[in-house]
């Protein structure tokens, strides 16, 4: 009897101290009855262990976080006050929830669902790349990531490399870049090239092998460098590989303006589409390669320039189709507003107009109807047989960046000399901006009409 009355007044006295100990953490956090009881609850939640709880979502990594892992120290404290996040709907900014889903009914998947999933990973990637990258490499500077993505752009047309390797090339460089500080000039062809090796790795059925990754660096790379670069690269990416390109988004966008085409979903994307009815046909590309091919040149040039990294990848893609077709076809099939793409819209405005100065890509299409032997021509009659134009071309050069830094700069002293002429109180005749007006730069970078025009890095402000 002894032992068990020792035992009672043992787990009494236990029970009291943890009674004691969990009023005093609820007198700090809670306020009511009901609220208390969610935190006792809450420290069995998946939430507090969750890596995409809505912290990190808010900056772009840290190296120190990124390189070394931080130590386990969360209490119980933190552990209560993440688990009153909201599951996952703390991905969802306002701007993928207003979009409108304009992917047609799928087999496989609720489309909406679908869509939403695309447009919060292009929102999240999109922090990950700093426009200001090169502030904290002093020994880097914007040209010299142009000339880098220009000798990897001839890379992958040699190798036969798809488009879609090279702009994951492009992410994983700038987010490494981003990332990282004081990058020595004598690495960055290194990370380029190791960037594109992982990047063929997750995109290419054969991929080249590494003895030719290291050829074509002529002796500035080798072997083991790559190798040795490679695990560096992946925990700068914390070993997220899987982005949805501009490719991607540009490729989703060309195949809804071709499907929207046909009677049966021509009134789709003038409201939240009705995803009762399943369109097999939507699976099958489409598209027209020489739209495709037109579209891509303009974003290979616009990739060679930093201020890229201002905008989400499907910002960037629609702002291309809005060049390239028009406005209301790259509204119709993004779910944007105008008033979210017109800023991309204004920067990408010289580098079409340097497009325009240069010959036109020729594209030999081979929209070829599928043998009769095979049932996807009832399903799909106009079927793209030939993959040729998702082929990564050299279709651009320093040549034309240096011909859009000279539109930017034309476009920026119209704009200045507008503004003077709105501010001066005798003006009586005000010139009309043009539509691919820029943004104004900073007071002390303004050009001259004797400066040189240069490649470097302007921070687009969104208006």
């Amino acid at each position: 009897m002894d032992v068990v009355s020792n035992l009672r007044t043992n787990t009494k006295s236990i029970c009291a101290k943890r009674k004691r100990k969990s009023s005093t953490d609820s007198t700090v956090h809670i306020k009511s009855s009901k609220r208390a009881y969610i935190e006792d609850h809450s420290s069995d939640s998946v939430l507090s262990s969750d890596p995409y709880s809505s912290s990190p979502i808010a900056t772009p990594p840290s190296i120190s976080n990124i390189l070394s892992p931080p130590p386990d120290t969360t209490t119980k404290q933190d552990a209560d006050s993440t688990s009153q996040t909201p599951g996952i709907s703390c991905f969802f900014t306002p701007l993928s929830d207003l979009r409108l889903c304009p992917l047609p009914a799928l087999a496989w998947g609720e489309s909406k669902d679908v869509w939403k999933i695309m447009c919060t990973k292009d929102e999240k990637a999109s922090l990950e790349r700093d426009p200001e990258m090169f502030a904290h490499h002093s020994a880097l500077d914007p040209r010299m990531r142009a000339i880098l993505l220009d000798w990897l752009v001839e890379v992958c047309e040699v190798y036969k490399l798809h488009r879609e390797t090279y702009y994951l090339a492009v992410d994983y460089l700038d987010r490494y870049l981003s990332a990282n500080t004081d990058t020595p000039k004598t690495r960055l062809q290194l990370i380029g090239i190791t960037s594109l090796f992982i990047a063929a790795k997750v995109e290419e059925i054969y991929p080249p092998k590494i003895t030719e990754f290291a050829y074509v660096t002529d002796g500035a790379c080798e072997e083991e460098d790559i190798i040795n670069q490679e695990p560096s690269l992946l925990k700068a990416l914390d070993w997220r590989t899987s982005t949805v390109t501009v490719i991607g988004w540009l490729s989703v966008y060309m195949q809804l303006h071709v499907s929207n085409r046909t009677p049966n979903t021509l009134h789709r994307n003038t409201k939240q589409n009705d995803t009762s009815k399943e369109d097999d046909a939507f699976l099958y590309p489409q598209f027209s390669a020489y739209e495709f091919v037109r579209a891509t040149r303009l974003l290979d040039l616009c990739s060679l320039d930093v201020d890229m990294a201002n905008f989400p990848y499907s910002v960037l893609a629609a702002s291309a189709m809005a060049h390239t077709l028009n406005k209301s076809i790259a509204l119709k099939v993004s779910g944007f507003e105008w008033n979210i793409v017109e800023s991309c819209f204004r920067w990408m405005q010289p580098f079409h107009d340097a497009i325009c100065e240069f010959p036109d890509v020729v594209v030999s299409e081979k929209n070829e109807q599928v043998n009769d032997t095979s049932d996807s021509h009832f399903i799909c009659p106009n079927i793209n047989t030939d993959d040729s134009h998702l082929i990564q071309m050299h279709n651009i050069s320093l040549e034309m960046l240096e011909r859009s830094m000279v539109h930017r700069q034309k476009y920026e002293m119209t704009y200045e000399k507008t503004v003077r002429q709105e501010a001066s109180p005798a003006q009586t005749a005000v010139l009309t901006c043009p539509e691919g007006l820029l943004t104004p730069p900073a007071s002390i970078r303004k050009s001259s009409e004797n400066t040189e025009p240069s490649i470097t890095h302007s921070k687009i402000l969104y208006q």
